[in-house]
């Protein structure tokens, strides 16, 4: 057992996740309560793509089995390991630009859970926080700029189709407009949140806002 730990942690800090996963499953079939195995199966999990995806859901699931079994005398420690261990998973991803779009939407809302995850885990933390910002900071300005486009197209010249056809085209920007205002609303509340949970941790946290 110590020889596959060794090399799952090798493998691990060569940046081979696919053959630490497999390694930390095989300590897994022999002793289930290795919590240092789960941790470790979940990491990797994060770096490595499944039908597309990376493995954020296994990286979330994994993480908490690890929390619940490790010795409580040393919880503190690993929870502080835990998050920053969760947070480099996700800073390790990068969005691919041939994944389909609900597959990137999916992606992001797992990333945003596991950062979640990471703060919940070492509240003091704040580096899961100022990633979290910068998410949605990001949408910000992203459904501020598709809403410049739409409201430009809603109030574009009417084109050669009948009235009735054009009106059918007014009603859906609308309904566009009103879904990226609801999500702009929604991004911007996200932002606000973080940045004061990050500032009750410390005062001086700085950062420009998309809105301001």
């Amino acid at each position: 057992m110590k020889n596959i730990e060794r090399l799952a942690i090798a493998e691990e800090q060569s940046g081979n996740f696919k053959a630490s996963y497999g390694h930390y499953q095989r300590i897994l079939e022999q002793d289930a309560e290795n919590w240092r195995a789960w941790l470790g199966k979940g990491f990797a999990a994060g770096h490595l793509l499944s039908h597309g995806q990376p493995g954020f859901k296994e990286l979330i699931e994994d993480t908490k089995r690890a929390l619940h079994l490790c010795p409580k005398e040393s919880v503190d420690g690993i929870r502080k390991e835990a998050a920053q261990r969760v947070l480099m998973a996700v800073n390790g991803y990068r969005m691919r630009g041939d994944l389909p779009l609900e597959k990137m939407v999916e992606t992001s809302a797992q990333a945003i859970e596991a950062l979640e995850l990471a703060h919940q885990i070492d509240p003091l933390y704040i580096a899961p926080l100022e990633r979290l910002v910068q998410i949605f900071n990001s949408d910000v300005a992203s459904d501020q700029e598709a809403l410049m486009c739409y409201r430009k197209m809603r109030t574009a010249p009417a084109s050669l189709f009948d009235e009735k056809r054009n009106e059918q085209a007014r009603r859906e920007w609308d309904q566009s407009i009103a879904e990226r205002e609801a999500s702009l609303k929604e991004a911007r509340e996200k932002v606000e949140k973080y940045t004061r949970m990050i500032r009750d941790i410390d005062p001086t946290f700085s950062i420009k806002m998309q809105f301001e």
